[in-house]
Formats: C-alpha cells, sequence, structure tokens
C-alpha cells in the first residue's frame, strides 16, 4: 500500500502523524491562517504504476476543506510543485464541491508524481497571495530515461553504411582554411557535428575554425575545448576558402555567420533534415557543394565522412559525435532507422566514444536551482531564494505577470517563453551558477518540450528573440510536426521540425493556437 498523502492539519485515522515540510525542502511554502482550522484527508486512491514513465495513470485526491473556505476559492488555482520544475505533472479537474458545513476539494494529478511533491493553492494569476501548502504528496521515484539498448545491434562503420558525395569530400580535402558554422540556438547535435568534423579537417593539416553565433549550454561547453568555438570578432576578417556549414540549410538559422557564407568561393553543406539548400537559400554566390541524407543525426553523415579523410586519425573525434546522435534520438526514446544504433555502437567501441552510460551522461542539461523556480510560476518560490539579490529578482518576476506560461489541452502542449523570462532566469542562475545563460536555459526547456511530447500529440515551445520567435514543434504523428513548420515558413523531418517566423510574440502564438484548433477539426 501507498504512503498516505501527508497534510497541514487534520488527519483522518490517528494512526497517521501530521508532518510539515521539511525545512531543507527549497519549496517549502509556509501555511496562512486561512487553513487554522485544518484539512482532513477523505481518501486517497494511487493507480498502480506501469512501466511507462509518461503514462497518465492520475493520482485521484479528495480533500475535506472548511466551509469557510468554499465560496473563497473560486479565485484561486490548485498546482502541483515538484523538485524538477520543467517536468512537473500537471493538475486537472480540480473542483470544490459544497457539503454542509464543509466542502470536498478533489482533483487529479497527471502520474507520475516526483518525489515530495508539494500540492499548493495560488490565486488564478498567480500574483498576489501567499502560495498554501494543501498537501505534500509522497509520490513515485521516477526512474531516469531509458538508455540506448545495444545489445543485439552490431557495430558497423558509417562508411560503409553512408556513402558521403565524392563532391563534399574533394572540396573538404581540397580547402586549406575552413570555417564550420553551427546553426543557432544550438543543440547537441549541431554542436557536436560541428566539433567531430572540425577536429577530423584538423587532423588533416587544415586550418579549421569553427563558429556559433550565440551560447552554449553547459554541458555542450564541456565538450569543447577553451576557445574552440570562435567569437565573431575572431573569424569575421577571416578569408576562408570554404565554409561548411552543418545541421542547417537556411541562413537564417546561422546568425551572423551569413556575412562569412556570403563571401566564401565556396560552401559546403552537411545536414539530415528536409530542406534542399539552394544558393538562394544560403545567400552565397559561391560554389555550393552538399549532402542531405534522411538519417537521424548530422553527427552520423560526419562520421561517415571522418571514416572516408581521417580513418586513422579519431582522437577527441568520436565522443561529440556519439552526443550528436543521441541528443537527436533523444537517447533512443523516438523510433530510429536501421543504421543509427549499429553506427553509434561503432563510434563508442571502435573509435574511442567512450562508456554508453556516460555518453548518456554528458547530454544531461543541469539549469540552476533558482533559475527553474523563476521561470515556472515564481510565486510559488517564496523562500526558495534566500538572499537578497534572489529575493529581489522574485519580485521583478511577479511584476511580470507570468513571463513564462504554458497552455495544455489534451491535444496540444504550448510552452510560451519570452524575452523578459529568458532575462529574469538568467540572472538568477548567476546567483549559484556564473556561467548560466540563455542556452543553459532553452536547452532546459527542450526537455520540457521532450516530456511533453511524450504526453500529447503536439508540442509546440515558442521562444521569443529580438528578431524572431524559434518555435520548436514536437509530434507523435511523423507528419504533423512538419505541417505547422511549413505553415511557419520552417521544416523539419518527421515528429521534430522548427520555424523562425520573423512576427511579434503574439502573432506567433494566435497562429499555434488557431493552426492547432484547426486541426482538431
Amino acid at each position: 500500500m501507498s504512503d498516505p498523502i501527508r497534510l497541514l492539519g487534520k488527519v483522518a485515522s490517528p494512526s497517521w502523524t501530521v508532518s510539515r515540510t521539511l525545512s531543507s525542502n527549497p519549496y517549502e511554502a509556509q501555511p496562512t491562517e486561512i487553513f487554522s482550522s485544518g484539512v482532513t484527508l477523505l481518501e486517497t486512491i494511487h493507480q498502480t504504476r506501469t512501466a511507462s514513465p509518461t503514462a497518465r495513470q492520475p493520482y485521484q485526491v479528495t480533500m475535506q476543506i472548511p466551509s469557510s473556505m468554499v465560496g473563497g476559492l473560486s479565485g484561486y488555482v490548485v498546482n502541483l510543485v515538484c523538485k524538477d520544475q520543467l517536468s512537473v505533472p500537471k493538475v486537472r479537474d480540480a473542483e470544490v464541491i459544497p457539503q454542509g458545513d464543509q466542502g470536498l476539494l478533489t482533483l487529479s494529478i497527471d502520474g507520475p508524481v516526483p518525489v515530495e511533491s508539494q500540492v499548493l493553492l495560488t490565486t488564478s494569476t498567480g500574483q498576489a497571495y501567499a502560495p498554501t501548502v494543501l498537501a505534500v504528496i509522497p509520490g513515485d521515484e521516477v526512474p531516469p530515461p531509458p538508455r540506448p539498448d545495444l545489445s543485439c545491434v552490431s557495430a558497423a562503420n558509417p562508411a560503409a553504411l553512408l556513402d558521403p558525395p565524392k563532391d563534399v569530400l574533394e572540396a573538404l580535402r581540397a580547402t586549406r582554411k575552413v570555417l564550420v558554422v553551427c546553426h543557432t540556438p544550438p543543440d547537441g547535435d549541431t554542436a557536436g557535428s560541428g566539433l567531430g568534423l572540425r577536429r577530423t579537417l584538423e587532423a588533416l593539416g587544415k586550418e579549421a575554425d569553427l563558429f556559433l553565433d550565440g551560447n552554449l549550454p553547459g554541458w555542450m561547453r564541456q565538450q569543447a575545448e577553451p576557445g574552440e568555438f570562435k567569437s565573431f570578432e575572431e573569424v569575421q576578417h577571416q578569408d576562408y576558402d570554404l565554409v561548411v556549414v552543418v545541421d542547417v540549410a537556411q541562413a537564417h538559422r546561422i546568425g551572423r555567420a551569413r556575412e562569412l557564407v556570403s563571401r566564401a568561393p565556396n560552401v559546403a553543406v552537411l545536414d539530415h533534415h528536409d530542406d534542399d539548400p539552394t544558393p538562394e537559400s544560403l545567400g552565397t554566390q559561391g560554389k555550393l557543394t552538399k549532402w542531405i541524407a534522411p538519417t537521424d543525426a548530422t553527427a552520423m553523415l560526419v562520421a561517415a565522412v571522418s571514416e572516408k579523410l581521417a580513418p586513422s586519425s579519431w582522437e577527441g573525434i568520436a565522443p561529440p559525435l556519439v552526443t550528436g546522435i543521441l541528443t537527436d534520438t533523444q537517447l533512443f526514446q523516438k523510433p530510429v532507422r536501421g543504421e543509427t544504433g549499429p553506427i553509434l555502437k561503432y563510434l563508442l567501441e571502435k573509435r574511442g566514444g567512450g562508456e554508453l552510460e556516460q555518453a548518456c551522461r554528458r547530454v544531461e542539461s543541469h539549469l540552476a536551482e533558482e533559475a527553474r523556480g523563476l521561470l515556472m510560476e515564481p510565486v510559488r518560490f517564496k523562500g526558495a531564494l534566500l538572499s537578497p539579490a534572489g529575493e529581489a529578482l522574485r519580485q521583478e518576476a511577479l511584476s511580470q505577470q507570468r513571463a513564462y506560461h504554458e497552455e495544455l489541452s489534451p491535444e496540444l502542449g504550448l510552452m510560451v517563453v519570452s524575452t523578459e523570462a529568458q532575462k529574469l532566469a538568467t540572472s538568477s542562475g548567476k546567483l549559484s551558477d556564473p556561467d548560466t545563460n540563455r542556452a543553459d536555459l532553452q536547452d532546459a526547456f527542450f526537455g520540457r518540450l521532450d516530456h511533453l511530447a511524450g504526453q500529447m500529440p503536439l508540442a509546440v515551445m515558442l521562444w521569443e528573440q529580438p528578431e524572431c520567435v524559434h518555435v520548436a514543434i514536437r509530434s507523435q504523428d511523423p507528419e504533423l510536426a512538419s505541417q505547422l513548420a511549413h505553415t511557419l515558413g520552417g521544416g523539419g523531418k518527421p515528429g521534430l521540425a522548427a520555424a523562425q517566423p520573423r512576427l511579434p510574440l503574439s502573432e506567433v502564438l494566435e497562429t499555434v493556437r488557431r493552426w492547432g484548433e484547426a486541426s482538431r477539426s
């Protein structure tokens, strides 16, 4: 039998002891006087769990509340707070039913519920009311994400499974001074592919630089050598005879690197998405060579190129390519192509990619706790930020009136991250980790997006940027993500797509809402 819910108040059985939330819990919220008359547990049903951590198996919770609260609850909402703020389950079907001189508060919580989750009462706007703990749910020990199972897979040389075009190989062999360009904002595949290709070209004796117009999240920074990613000032006035763009085929996704592409005499593209680059789409008048192949990650293309160009010089090349494959396949949690497992195993076992478990841990994002708290409805976190600077940021976050919010339905999970939310959370994260940047935040939110994608048919994140809105899309239907991306001028691959419309956040939000409604009808 599962442990009972712990309450701040009276309990239904004398054998159940009353306990406050632990003082070491950074998300502890002090109860207010409104609950001085106590809260009584009537019934708790913990449904049987299955092995799937994303299955909808709600906790059914019923609590008895004083009559003085029944009429006043209409302006409040019940939420759930977890230690992992970016994978918080949602409370749904919360209802207060008057019953004589008392009332019943019933609610469902989509499982699994992390350990020591708190059921909180807040205002519907998330402001002007100290959060009140109704109960602390013991929750489940949520297992780590499943790892790829390579036990029945035989390692295979990527060059034997994927055949790089001869003109691409010739362009890479002929270059003397080359710049490798990643897309922005970055992901593990573009960063890993860029690192792997730069190191391959360096092993061939080329002068090879790597550029990404933006910041890298911490776990990606750790995989690069100091200074390996060059600043724009370092590459701006260089004369490269070849610029190679990896994991992207459109100029608007490479930031200030467009200037370098536009004047390069030769441009090459390695990409696994369904966009077909042209000189016009890249803004270049130079000679264009390309390898566009429908693989699970661009890192697999780079692995095949590395095998062709530098089969005996693999030191430091395999680990970032492994990262690229693991991130774009979401640790094999989505269906993968037949060649992906054999190539991954080859890189791990034959080319120094390391142990699989270590490789999986390398791709785990770590966002400062304070930043998570400020992003996810900061009104909940009174007492979580103990320093004066942290409390000042919390107050500023409150004044932004939910700069970050989610709109969830059974069909669509929509995440909206404004520039205000990014600024506040970055400032907060720097209180404990001075290197925190917006890339750390975005990486963590991609984790949240993937979590939602496992629970509903369509999940969309709108990430506001100075000149556009980055729209990241995940869908269980292979075609749905690409269809929405094309509506916004973007593209992608089955189940995963993106767009960067140059429109205000409010217009993009309304377009996605309308598209979601139309797709359901």
